[in-house]
Formats: C-alpha cells, sequence, structure tokens
C-alpha cells in the first residue's frame, strides 16, 4: 500500500477515534447508536493496545492526546459549522450578498484546512508515543480495520 493510503487512513483513524461518538444513525436512537459505537470503538482500541503492548505510560499519553484532539475538534467543527449555517442563511435571502458569502466562504476554506492540520498533528503525536514497530504494527490493524469497514459498505 503507499504512503499515501496510509496516511489517509491514519487521518481517518485519529480522527474517528477522537470524535468521541463517531458516526450515528439518523432516527429517533440517535444518543443510543452513538453511545454503542463509541463503545465497540473503546472495545477496539483496547484490544489493539494490548496487541501492540502499549505501556502504562503510553497509554495515558495517548489517553491525554486523544482528549485534546478531541476538544480542539470540537471547537474547529463548531466554527466550520457556524460558517457554513452562515453561507446556508445568506443562500436563502431573496438579495444574494455575494461578498459575505465569499467571505463566509474563504474563512470556512481556512478552517477546514487547520481540521486537516489538527488531525495530521495527532498522528504525529501518535507516532511520537509509541516505537516505531508500535507504530507498524498500530497502522497495520488500522488498515485492516479500514478494509473491513470498506467491504461492509460495499
Amino acid at each position: 500500500m503507499n504512503t499515501g493510503k496510509i496516511i489517509a487512513l491514519l487521518v481517518t483513524a485519529v480522527f474517528i477515534l477522537s470524535s468521541g461518538a463517531g458516526y450515528v444513525y439518523a432516527g429517533g436512537k440517535e444518543e443510543e447508536c452513538g453511545k454503542a459505537f463509541k463503545a465497540r470503538m473503546e472495545e477496539r482500541i483496547e484490544k489493539i493496545y494490548k496487541e501492540i503492548n502499549v505501556t502504562a505510560e503510553q497509554r495515558k499519553k495517548l489517553e491525554e492526546n486523544k482528549n485534546k484532539i478531541h476538544e480542539d475538534a470540537k471547537a474547529l467543527h463548531d466554527r466550520i459549522k457556524a460558517k457554513r449555517d452562515v453561507i446556508r442563511a445568506e443562500l436563502q435571502k431573496t438579495e444574494l450578498n455575494m461578498a459575505k458569502i465569499t467571505q463566509t466562504n474563504n474563512e470556512l476554506k481556512v478552517l477546514e484546512v487547520m481540521m486537516m492540520d489538527q488531525r495530521l498533528a495527532g498522528i504525529l503525536a501518535v507516532r511520537k508515543i509509541l516505537s516505531p514497530e508500535q507504530f507498524r504494527k498500530f497502522s497495520q490493524k488500522l488498515e485492516e480495520g479500514g478494509k473491513h469497514f470498506k467491504e461492509k459498505q460495499d
């Protein structure tokens, strides 16, 4: 697998692992689905930690990293949502304010790049916490899980 695919997979994994509730079904039981998803992800991560022999100190650092990423991502996600809401509201008006739409869209693009930078920073932090061998195994486990997830969607 090429490096680009591995990085993309790791970015996705870090985002999913740091996002807390993850994806939920649209419908009446969103909170329950979110909790169930989070529990499954925690179990999966715990299994991977055991398989790659993560130490107690590494586990603590990984947890701190995950919490920081989650907080930062939530704050940034809220800002992105607010910008999208502004654009949505502007598009509903009878008279379009193209200057405001363009300005808000440019601000939105900056925030989305910041989100990508945060994801990469999270991956690099995990890379620093784990040994090279652990990170290789961790990446491999995530890749295997990604293939399984993709097969379920196809």
